[in-house]
């Protein structure tokens, strides 16, 4: 019995590196090549059912339904992501411009700080100073001469990325389309198939508690930007819009959080006497990271059945293999690998129950 244990955990280890190696492959490689019909199969998933009871009571076509949806949602998300982007690029302007006084501003900072460095210690740290400021003029310059011709320099390779982005909206929008109006004839040919019912079980399992992430994900973002935002807004922060958005972007990345920008500008600003700005961005941390730490636990945790760790673990892993996109595609890999050996665990033990029964 104990050597039929350790076959059984060795191939169970293979299957499970196997899988493994296989969802990686996939996230790597084939999810680029089929992102837009994976996400207009996702839309047609989202509202089938709305689409299903609009057609029986109105009697339109499916495909014209779904196609006003999708006009009517992405018309709506690009006005706003024009509003957004417009804010920002005002208000990121503005910064630029006023640079100067903001460089101005933090060489006072630096001298106070090294005064009264030299005043409370007895040393002598000019040589500090000057290392500050050679750094500062050194990335000033690497900005001017690098980036922003760079920059300036890539329009061509921008313009590119909008174009590939445009089709592949088209992609997504005609591919959208012509799977809702055949979806009951697709699904009525495959519905029998032992392989296809089998990745049906796998996707609902992870479609409900991988959308669950997702859509905890995205609550918690909006809640964290929205109170940075407000907060800066109160603050009467001129770039409350662009800084409060990035803080929030910023807080989604393991190991970054909101304490990063909010802890280091409140201990400049205590530096510089500005005590009520300084208390003020130490209580917006507090709030935002508290709403964090409430709700992810209540949200993320239930939802995906893994422990908060495993969750952090997939992110930064997902990260390191994926880049950016690994925040959603790390844990998506966990559960996918999760419910695939989950499914070949059940159809080997249903073939081993098949095989007794014949000895029997």
């Amino acid at each position: 019995m104990p050597e039929i244990r350790t076959v059984w955990n060795k191939k169970k280890i293979i299957r499970i590196l196997g899988i493994t190696v296989a969802v990686y492959a996939g996230m790597k490689y084939l999810l680029p090549l089929v992102i837009p019909f994976f996400i207009a199969g996702i839309l047609v998933k989202m509202t089938r059912p709305l689409i299903e009871k609009l057609h029986r009571k109105l009697k339109i076509k499916r495909e014209w339904l779904l196609a006003f949806f999708m006009i009517s949602f992405f018309g709506i998300l690009l006005l706003l992501v024009y509003f957004l982007a417009a804010k920002f690029l005002e208000q990121f302007r503005a910064f630029i411009q006023n640079f100067d006084v903001y460089y101005q501003n933090f060489q006072y900072f630096v001298d106070d700080c090294c005064e009264g460095l030299e005043q409370t210690l007895g040393l002598h740290i000019s040589d500090i100073k000057s290392f500050v400021y050679a750094n500062i003029n050194k990335m000033q310059d690497e900005v001017q001469m690098t980036m922003i011709p760079k920059m300036v320099g890539n329009s061509v390779g921008y313009m590119m990325q909008f174009i590939k982005g445009a089709g592949a909206f088209f992609i997504i929008f005609i591919s959208a389309i012509l799977l809702i109006k055949d979806y009951p004839k697709i699904r009525e040919k495959i519905a029998h198939q032992p392989l296809f019912q089998a990745a049906i079980r796998v996707e609902k399992r992870i479609w409900e508690m991988g959308g669950a992430y997702l859509k905890a994900q995205l609550i918690i973002m909006v809640c964290v930007t929205a109170i940075c935002v407000a907060g800066l807004w109160l603050l009467k922060n001129p770039y409350a819009l662009l800084v409060g958005t990035v803080i929030g972007l910023l807080d989604v990345l393991p190991f970054i959080g909101t304490g990063t920008i909010l802890i280091p500008w409140a201990v400049v600003s205590l530096f510089t006497k500005k005590f009520f700005h300084a208390a003020a961005y130490v209580i917006l941390f507090f709030i935002a990271n508290t709403t964090r730490e409430f709700l992810e636990p209540k949200l993320i945790g239930k939802s995906l059945g893994l422990y908060p760790i495993a969750i952090l673990i997939s992110v930064y892993v997902g990260l390191y293999l994926f880049g950016p996109a690994g925040v959603i595609e790390g844990p998506a890999s966990v559960l996918l690998i999760m419910e695939i050996e989950r499914e070949a665990q059940a159809y080997e033990q249903k073939n081993t129950a098949i095989e007794r029964e014949k000895e029997i």
